[in-house]
């Protein structure tokens, strides 16, 4: 099945929450990352995420397919509550593998974010239909994966960031503020956040965070 994690407040003031399909990496469950599911929901996103140790695009489509469902659902406390037309996909490590499956066969995604990822095959970015973010860890061993993705981009804009000093474990976790910030971005209409990445002087492209783009366009 799947975990969901959604705002206390659901639907408060006629709201209509983002919809974000997380994968987890190889082994572990949604329960392994819990904290960062609550985050998500406390800016206002509604997450799931297969509850499998190991995930491919099909269960990352069937978890989309699910929530959709329960926004349809007149018993469903989500119902009418989502906003289908703002939906995100991401995941760490095998998740961002699954990602990539996924929106190769998929058109109801706005973004998507790859965390510790990276194809095997270095065809990941040749699937993606959407601005997306790569972000990896210095001591990553996906490391090279993730660059061989970057380094295969072609029309898609794309943000790819090297988090200095972090391996893949830590990745998902250091990288939390940036996976907010982009989706409030990108779901939330919070159009201000472009600079965070975009830019040179981004809070994005300081400290840790070692940045390039593509194909932005301002």
């Amino acid at each position: 099945m799947f975990y969901v994690f959604r705002p206390t407040e659901l639907g408060k003031d006629g709201v209509k929450h983002p919809i974000f399909v997380w994968g987890t990496g190889s082994g572990s469950v949604p329960a392994d990352y819990a904290e960062f599911f609550v985050q998500f929901a406390t800016h206002g996103f509604v997450v799931i995420s297969p509850d499998k140790a190991q995930k491919g695009a099909a269960d990352m489509k069937a978890a989309l397919d699910f929530i959709i469902a329960q926004n349809e659902d007149a018993s469903s406390p989500f119902h009418q509550k989502l906003d289908t037309t703002r939906i995100g996909m991401g995941g760490h490590s095998q998740g961002s593998v699954a990602t990539f499956d996924q929106e190769g066969m998929e058109d109801r995604l706005k973004t998507t974010i790859h965390i510790a990822g990276g194809s095997f095959d270095m065809r990941g970015s040749s699937k993606v239909k959407t601005p997306t973010a790569y972000i990896c860890g210095e001591t990553d061993f996906a490391l090279p994966n993730c660059e061989g993705d970057w380094e295969t981009v072609e029309d898609q804009p794309t943000f790819f960031s090297v988090l200095d000093g972090v391996d893949h474990i830590m990745c998902a976790r250091r990288a939390m503020a940036g996976m907010i910030a982009w989706l409030r971005w990108h779901l939330a209409d919070e159009t201000e956040r472009a600079a965070q990445f975009t830019g040179p002087d981004g809070e994005f492209h300081m400290g840790i965070w070692k940045s390039q783009t593509k194909n932005w366009m301002f």
